[in-house]
C-alpha cells in the first residue's frame, strides 16, 4: 500500500469513528442495528409483512445526510442485509445453490436502484422470497418423507389388497393430500404406482414359480381374474398367459 493509500485509508476511518462516536452517529449506529436485528428475527420466525421496514426510511430523514450519503449507507445496510438473509436461509436447510441465486438476484437488482424508497422496497421484497424459500424446503422435505412412507407401506403389503385410504390413515395424512403429493413428486398417480409394483412380482411368479392365474391373483390382492388381467395387460402390453408363454420358454432356455 503507497503512502497516499495509507493516508487515504487513515483519514476516512478517522472520520468516519468520529461521525459514529457523535450523538447523532450513536443513535443512528443503535437506530440501524435495531433494524436489522428485527429483520433477521422476522425471517427466522417465518413472519411476514412489513412490521420492521418503517425504521428503514424514517431514520435516514431523522439526521443531517445528504441524498448521496443517505443512499449509500442504505446500500450497504442493504448488502449486510441480504448475506444476512442467505446465511439465515442456510441455516434453515435450503440448498446454499437456491440461497446464492437469490442473493445474486438481488444484489443485481440492488446495483440497479437509485433511491433508498426502492432499495427499501427491495429488502423488504428480499425478505419475502427468502421466507418463501424456507418455506418451500419445509414443505419439500415434508412431500418427500410423506412418500418414503407410503413407498415403504406398498413394498411390505404387496400381497394384501392396498387402499390409497388405508395408506394414508397408517402414515397419518389426508388421502386426498397424499394422492396430490404423490403424483406431484412421483409423476405417476398412487393407484398406478401399487399396480406397477404388483405387476412387477406377479411377472416373476408368473414365470419362475409356476402358480396358476387364480392363485397368483389372490395372492396379490386383485378382486377377479379379469381385474388382474386388464391391469396386467396395461402394464406389460400382453395378458398374464401371454406373458408366461412367451417368457416362460425364455426361462427354460436360459436353464438348460
Amino acid at each position: 500500500m503507497s503512502k497516499k493509500e495509507q493516508w487515504l485509508q487513515e483519514e476516512l476511518m478517522t472520520k468516519y469513528q468520529k461521525e459514529i462516536s457523535s450523538k447523532e452517529g450513536e443513535r443512528l449506529k443503535y437506530n440501524f442495528i435495531c433494524y436489522e436485528e428485527g429483520m433477521l428475527k422476522e425471517i427466522k420466525e417465518g413472519k411476514y409483512g412489513l412490521s420492521s421496514s418503517t425504521y428503514f426510511s424514517n431514520q435516514l430523514e431523522g439526521f443531517m445526510m445528504d441524498a448521496k450519503d443517505a443512499f449509500l449507507m442504505s446500500q450497504y445496510i442493504a448488502i449486510s442485509l441480504i448475506a444476512i438473509f442467505t446465511r439465515t436461509a442456510i441455516e434453515k436447510k435450503v440448498p446454499v445453490e437456491n440461497a446464492f441465486a437469490m442473493r445474486m438476484a438481488c444484489i443485481e437488482m440492488l446495483e440497479k436502484l437509485s433511491t433508498v424508497q426502492e432499495i427499501q422496497e427491495l429488502l423488504e421484497c428480499a425478505k419475502e422470497k427468502f421466507l418463501y424459500l424456507i418455506e418451500a424446503h419445509k414443505m419439500e422435505k415434508k412431500t418427500r418423507t410423506i412418500v418414503e412412507r407410503c413407498k415403504k407401506y406398498v413394498q411390505l403389503h404387496l400381497y394384501e389388497k392396498i387402499s390409497v385410504e388405508e395408506i394414508a390413515n397408517t402414515i397419518h395424512t389426508n388421502k386426498d393430500y397424499l394422492s396430490y403429493v404423490f403424483h406431484k413428486q412421483e409423476g405417476i398417480p398412487l393407484i398406478t404406482y401399487i399396480q406397477q409394483q404388483k405387476i412387477q412380482v406377479s411377472k416373476t411368479m408368473l414365470v419362475s414359480k409356476g402358480q396358476d392365474l387364480e392363485s397368483i391373483r389372490r395372492e396379490l390382492g386383485f378382486n377377479s381374474q379379469s381385474y388382474f388381467s386388464t391391469v396386467f395387460k396395461k402394464h406389460t402390453g400382453v395378458t398374464p398367459a401371454q406373458y408366461r408363454k412367451e417368457y416362460g420358454k425364455k426361462e427354460k432356455q436360459y436353464s438348460m
